[in-house]
This record gives C-alpha cells, structure tokens and sequence, in this order.
C-alpha cells in the first residue's frame, strides 16, 4: 500500500496544471482562487501555485494572509495528497502588478524592462519568460541606441511596441478577476462558518454559487472600467 501511494504521488507530480479552478468565489475574502502547478527536482517535488486577480484597493488589503490559510487548506485535495504526507521546502508570496497596456520610458536613459516594462501576459505570475523572448530584440535595440546615442525617452519607447497579446490576455485575466467594486454583489457570509463545514449552494454558504457567479463575471466589463 505505502509503495502504491508513492508512486501515485509520483505521477501526481510529473503532470503540470496551467490554470486550475476547483472552487467558487470565497465569500469570506471575495476571491476567486487558482492553482497553477509545475514538476520540480526530476519528479521528486512540485511547485505549486495558488493566486487570485484582483485590484489595489483597501478591502484587499489582509488578502495575502487569507490566501495563506486558504492555500494550506486547499493544497491537500489539489494535490490529491493528505495533509500529514506533505512536506513543504520553501514558501514565497506576494503581489505582482499587471497592465493592461505597455509602459513607456518616463524619463531620458532609463528603458523599463521585464515586469516594469508590462511586456508580459497579465494572466502570467511573473515576466521572466517573456523577458527572455524579448531578450534578443532589446539587446540588438539597446545597443543601436547606444551606438547612434538616441537615449531621449521618445527614442526608448521604440523599444517598447504595443503587443496586442498583452491586451488579449488582460481581457480575459479581467473576466478571471473580482474587483472591489463587485464586493457589493456578493454576499457575505454567516459569521462563525468555516470554509471546511460550508458546502450548501444556498445564501448562508461561505462560496458563491454558480449563477452568482456567472451574474459577476458578466459585470467584469463594468468593472474593469471602473477599477481603471
């Protein structure tokens, strides 16, 4: 038995998960919560993410220590590994900015590059992979630049050209997204309940049923607007 379930987490671990939702919006914190997860060390390990769009607004301010407790709570069935047989080597969180359109040189002789620059997908945790496709292009441009001494910020911002992409993905990162102006449409839950014991689909359930749900994603339009 102990020889069958290390080879199931085995193979648990050699699969990844792009984008993986398995719970409605949290009432408690007003989130939508989802998994990401990549093979680590050969196999032998995982590493696992767990994230929410959402804007900089002060109801969120207490949102990284409730995904905290959310994430160890959640992790045990997203693995499909109890919670006694999982052992964690390192733990990082925290907040990643995401636009909607490219950032332009602000001053003479300074480029913004990889997040800063917002040459990423917004659906992405992290810009390192896109900086790495941009790479050759803002070396051969940098040092054209340099050569011809076209440092002005207007010459920099040829470097940094619109990506439709950066749009696209932002459209659906929004739909993905609960602002704080959707708060006032969500109902907040009972006081005393806990996301363990709530599973009912009615108002005094901790989650959001389905239609609510649909309800706000079909506001995010709305929303983006005014969180702009």
């Amino acid at each position: 038995q102990q020889q069958q379930q290390q080879q199931r987490q085995q193979q648990r671990v050699m699969t990844a998960d792009v984008l993986w939702g398995m719970t409605p919006i949290d009432k408690s914190t007003h989130q939508q919560y989802w998994f990401e997860r990549f093979p680590a060390a050969g196999g032998a390990a995982a590493t696992t993410y767990m994230f929410a769009f959402t804007d900089p607004a002060p109801e969120n301010k207490d949102v990284l220590t409730q995904m905290a407790a959310e994430y160890y709570r959640q992790l045990p069935e997203y693995q499909g590994i109890a919670a006694d047989e999982l052992s964690f080597r390192r733990g990082v969180f925290g907040y990643v900015p995401c636009y909607s359109e490219r950032v332009t040189p602000a001053t003479d002789r300074i480029l913004p590059i990889g997040d800063s620059a917002a040459n990423r997908s917004a659906l992405s945790l992290a810009g390192f992979c896109a900086l790495l496709r941009h790479l050759p292009r803002l070396t051969d441009g940098l040092l054209e630049a340099l050569r011809a001494a076209a440092l002005g910020k207007e010459d920099l911002s040829l470097l940094q050209p619109w990506c439709p992409g950066v749009t696209a993905s932002t459209a659906m990162q929004r739909t993905m997204a609960v602002y704080s102006t959707q708060h006032k449409n969500i109902t907040n839950s009972i006081p005393g309940t806990t996301a363990a014991s709530s599973s009912s689909s009615t108002g005094s359930s901790m989650f959001t049923p389905g239609f609510e749900v649909l309800e706000i994603m079909g506001a995010s339009l709305n929303a983006m607007y005014e969180a702009a």
